[in-house]
């Protein structure tokens, strides 16, 4: 109790007044003769009994702020470990994560409810909601719902078009809105705004035989985190035009392709966004509001590892690499043609990486607003000592043409090596291999989950490793404080899996979709 606790600092204050107005020695004890065998244990006294009085004022002071600091709340530490649950923050289902450039502030782009679908004929509305919550606590600052700032400013109206999914439940019925389909969220270079990208599908005619025409609109809601000034800029794509996702903030112009790349073929297995229409190993800004390649790549070989490189920023970025969070797949077979649809085993397996971006200009007058995901898609990874795949089984699998990249660093062979070894494991190809590069470079962190049966899954299962760079070394491997939850079938895209560095590389998200919450570890448990 306060009353208790002031007594016991009053205590201890006397206590500490009494050992420091000990009797001081006379003049005459100070100016004594020489000392005899009494006299030397009469100082020898008078000093223990000094330093007994030093030592009294030291232990009441050290208790006196004892007891100050315990009467005051404990402050939360953004070194430690923190745990919080999006969906009992309204978050039912996360489209994307992103730090803020101080690291103080996570924000989270999501719907609620649910995922919505914005297909006719499995057509649910759900409203999109981001939160923000503080880093040391892990509690949620504030929440903005997006939508109506969308909904007015474009006009949209309930959709003339749209039947649920006969088998959805209660709650995936809702056809009285226009579905809007999120994307990217991304923090302006000062950090005081957000970009939310976005795309609305509208269904303007029913072809039958379950076809239908369709025209969609791409845009980009800005954001003041202070509240109270909102724009929404976008674009009404014309039925053959391909979408450049770049935009002037300063006028709030989209800049269209300067050369629109080719239709892609059906049977193409890989995709560049037209703004990497030049596949390179990273890009940067130009003035004229364009990203351009730096060490462009081609089809048929890799270029040398840049592993001593920065990862580089999307978020106010200057200049970025594609080794954003992403995933890494591998390919060992191809089905065949009908009738027969027999597995076929590649005579080399593949590996391919994807990645899922947007970027903001480090001056913050550009944007690249990423359309739905996978700007990056399925580029092949050319492994150290592997003979190149046939050209046969590339068509079969839809990689003909794909940029090949290098494995980017020892850290990113290791991983490769213990979780798509087909030799030790003959199921890897199932692994999907989560990946995200602290923004130095030197450490990757990797969550590739165990394939179990259904039922006998563990929450070591999804284990994050961080692996030293420069030697592929396991530096440490951390175990997530949450529990495995059901998840709940989803009417749209499910949510996603993010793996986020914080921007000085000091705290690292996990979000997994099967795991009951998301987990935030800080410095205390992150190695060096």
């Amino acid at each position: 109790m306060s009353d208790d606790r002031d007594q016991r600092i009053d205590a201890l204050r006397d206590l500490a007044r009494e050992g420091a107005h000990e009797k001081p020695l006379s003049p005459s004890d100070r100016a004594a003769p020489p000392a005899t065998p009494q006299s030397k244990r009469s100082r020898k006294a008078l000093l223990l009994a000094g330093i007994s009085a030093l030592v009294v004022v030291a232990v009441a002071g050290g208790l006196i702020a004892r007891a100050v600091l315990s009467s005051a709340p404990a402050q939360p530490q953004a070194s430690a470990t923190r745990v919080f649950d999006p969906k009992s923050d309204g978050v039912s289902c996360p489209k994307d994560a992103s730090w803020s450039p101080d690291g103080k502030t996570l924000a989270l782009l999501g719907y609620q409810g649910n995922c919505p679908n914005s297909f006719p004929s499995m057509y649910a509305y759900h409203a999109g909601i981001i939160a923000l919550y503080d880093e040391t606590t892990g509690k949620v600052t504030n929440t903005i719902e997006p939508d109506s700032f969308i909904a007015s400013t474009l006009h949209l109206k309930p959709p003339k078009i749209a039947t649920p999914d006969p088998y959805a439940g209660v709650g995936n019925r809702d056809t009285s809105q226009q579905v809007i389909d999120y994307a990217h969220l991304l923090w302006s270079p000062d950090g005081k705004r957000l970009a939310v990208t976005f795309m609305v599908l509208l269904t303007t005619k029913d072809l039958g035989n379950g076809g239908f025409d369709t025209q969609s609109i791409e845009g980009v809601l800005m954001l003041s985190i202070s509240g109270g000034t909102e724009r929404v800029l976008s674009h009404t794509m014309a039925r053959s035009e391909w979408y450049s996702g770049l935009w002037n903030l300063a006028t709030g112009a989209y800049i269209p392709m300067a050369t629109p790349p080719q239709r892609a073929s059906t049977d193409r297995g890989w995709y560049a966004a037209p703004a990497f229409s030049q596949p390179a190993l990273g890009y940067q800004w130009d003035s004229d509001g364009r990203l351009q390649p730096v060490t462009p790549l081609n089809a048929t070989s890799a270029p040398a590892s840049q592993p001593g490189a920065p990862i580089g920023q999307p978020d106010g970025g200057k200049a970025f690499s594609i080794w954003q969070p992403g995933t890494v797949q591998l390919t060992t077979r191809w089905v065949g043609v009908e009738p027969e649809h027999n597995l076929h085993m590649l005579d080399t397996p593949v590996e391919t990486w994807t990645t899922s971006l947007a970027s903001w200009s480090a001056d913050g007058a550009y944007l690249f607003a990423g359309d739905q995901g996978g700007e990056i898609s399925n580029w092949r990874i050319a492994l150290d000592g592997q003979p190149a795949p046939d050209p046969t089984d590339l068509s079969r699998i839809g990689l003909v043409g794909a940029p090949v990249l290098p494995v980017r660093d020892a850290g990113m062979a290791a991983i490769l090596r213990r979780y798509h070894d087909t030799s030790i494991d003959p199921t890897a190809w199932a692994t999907q291999i989560n990946l995200a590069w602290s923004p130095d470079g030197k450490r990757v962190a990797v969550e590739a989950p165990i394939a179990r049966p259904s039922g006998s899954a563990r929450v070591s299962d999804f284990d994050v490793s961080i692996y030293d760079c420069a030697s592929g070394k396991l530096l440490k491997t951390l175990t997530p404080k949450l529990q495995l939850a059901s998840v709940a079938p989803y009417g749209g895209f499910g949510p996603e899996v993010f793996l986020r560095w914080s921007p000085d590389g000091k705290q690292l998200l996990l979000y997994y979709p099967v795991l009951y919450g998301a987990q935030i570890w800080g410095s205390r448990d992150l190695p060096r």
